[in-house]
């Protein structure tokens, strides 16, 4: 577990300085905080090129759920293509039972860069208003996304 979690620190300092792919794109760090019938399920983080998906599936022990987060960031998503400087992003989350995903909930988000949004799914007849606790929710996912930067250059 260690191993892995230094895994993770060592990765993304290289993930920072190589941001910029090699047809020159953009890419994302999406960060997520996925919670399924009031239960975190995880805090899955991902980098992903605009247009093209990226998924986390998470297979538990029996007796637990698996589950399954997809994330696409939306082509337009570029400093220049939204004045308020969102980055949009199409989620999805799945839920496996007995060998079959089933959507959970979907949906597109507007986030501004390095900000928070949430997808929540409460019961239905639950009274609105106040945001859901995600303790309480059927499906909340926070999600926060950031364009990586290539490395400064130097002269």
């Amino acid at each position: 577990m260690l191993a892995r979690l230094l895994g993770v620190i060592v990765l993304l300092p290289a993930l920072w300085a190589g941001s910029v792919v090699a047809d020159g794109g953009v890419q994302y760090v999406v960060e997520m905080d996925v919670w399924i019938d009031g239960e975190q399920q995880g805090t899955p983080l991902v980098v992903v090129e605009p247009g093209k998906r990226a998924s986390v599936e998470v297979g538990r022990p029996a007796g637990q759920r698996d589950w399954r987060v997809e994330v696409l960031v939306q082509p337009s998503a570029s400093p220049d293509a939204d004045s308020e400087g969102n980055i949009w992003l199409e989620m999805a989350v799945y839920d496996r039972s007995e060998g079959e995903l089933s959507l959970l909930a979907d949906s597109l988000l507007g986030v501004p860069e390095g900000q928070a949004g949430v997808l929540s799914v409460v019961e239905s007849g639950r009274p609105g208003g106040a945001a859901p606790d995600p303790a309480e929710s059927l499906v909340h996912v926070t999600v926060s996304a950031s364009r990586l930067r290539p490395a400064e250059q130097r002269d």
